[in-house]
């Protein structure tokens, strides 16, 4: 067994947990299996209101590397936020409470990793449906290492583009050093895109880059689960706002130094604003958060001098050509 230092763990994987006395046992088991010792568990508790506190209460009292936080309900990114304000490891990750480790993964990073420790390291996920291994995330679908020292995101994309989209999405199947970490925290309530814009958001902070071909996350797919919640108007307000406070940083960033993936996630934004305007004729009251954003984004066609385009889909594509002066975005038919 692979042990660095008991005072200081290697890797800090955080697990928000609400509801999850049918699976949590497999997460944890996954992560005490592992070959690798110098690990901590911050396991969150969102408010449960079946036996999970149990569960992780009992973990807790036998191993002291799995620390437990109990939390009234708040939503998934305020037990994310929670666990984020704990981490002690040089490096932290996220885990599903219904996903699990791969076997020896830490152990097989850890050798990958130790001698350049790269800002953020990225890994491959296994994808599983109703028990059924289906293959690996097409985001992970790399099968060489790459390393990059002293440079940007932006670079690094551009030298490994299939490597680096996993470090823009998702908050699993990566590693962040967490001496970079300061006050970044997930947006919003429900989740919903809120990985993402954290991850990119930190890819600004990094100059070392690393993605590994290690199977490291078993990723389970369920229709209860987060990504497979029911869509609805508290969700894509949720979603509005913080697509609105990710597009205000990035309004501050370098043009230079943003990334296609950033541009290419204002598809989510105008997504969002679509799907929540469609919901509009039963909920009037919210006709005010629409304006809120159609006046923000005309705020930026008149700081950017934009032309009116002839529907609201193409002031924003107009919007996005000129801050991003990409020419791959094109209107969303």
């Amino acid at each position: 067994m692979i042990k660095i230092s008991k005072n200081s763990p290697y890797f800090s994987i955080i697990i928000p947990c609400y509801n999850c006395e049918s699976y949590i046992n497999t997460a944890i088991m996954s992560v005490l299996r592992q070959s690798f010792d110098s690990w901590e568990i911050i396991a969150v508790n969102d408010g449960s209101t079946d036996s999970t506190l149990n569960i992780l209460q009992k973990y807790a009292s036998e191993d002291k590397r799995i620390k437990l936080y109990s939390k009234e309900n708040g939503g998934y990114c305020s037990a994310v936020n929670l666990g984020l304000n704990q981490v002690s490891g040089k490096y932290f990750t996220f885990m599903g409470s219904d996903d699990s480790l791969v076997n020896d993964m830490l152990a097989k990073i850890y050798g990958e990793i130790n001698l350049c420790e790269p800002d953020m390291v990225g890994f491959r996920t296994v994808k599983y449906r109703d028990g059924q291994n289906i293959g690996i995330d097409s985001f992970t679908a790399f099968d060489t290492g790459v390393y990059e020292n002293n440079t940007t995101i932006k670079e690094f994309q551009r030298k490994h583009r299939t490597h680096a989209r996993i470090l823009c999405v998702r908050d699993t199947s990566k590693f962040y050093k967490s001496e970079l970490l300061g006050d970044l925290r997930y947006f919003g309530k429900y989740g919903f895109d809120a990985d993402g814009i954290f991850a990119m958001l930190f890819t600004h902070k990094c100059i070392s880059f690393s993605c590994v071909p290690v199977d490291g996350y078993n990723w389970t797919l369920r229709s209860n689960s987060l990504s497979g919640k029911k869509e609805n108007l508290d969700i894509y307000t949720d979603r509005l706002n913080n697509w609105m406070k990710f597009y205000k940083i990035l309004e501050n960033v370098d043009r230079s130094l943003i990334t296609d993936n950033e541009i290419d996630y204002v598809d989510y934004y105008y997504d969002a604003v679509w799907k929540y305007a469609e919901m509009l004729s039963l909920h009037d009251s919210h006709i005010k958060n629409l304006k809120k954003h159609t006046k923000y984004i005309f705020h930026i066609m008149r700081k950017y001098k934009i032309t009116v385009g002839n529907s609201f889909k193409e002031k924003i594509i107009n919007y996005l050509r000129l801050l991003f002066p990409v020419s791959e975005i094109k209107s969303k038919k």
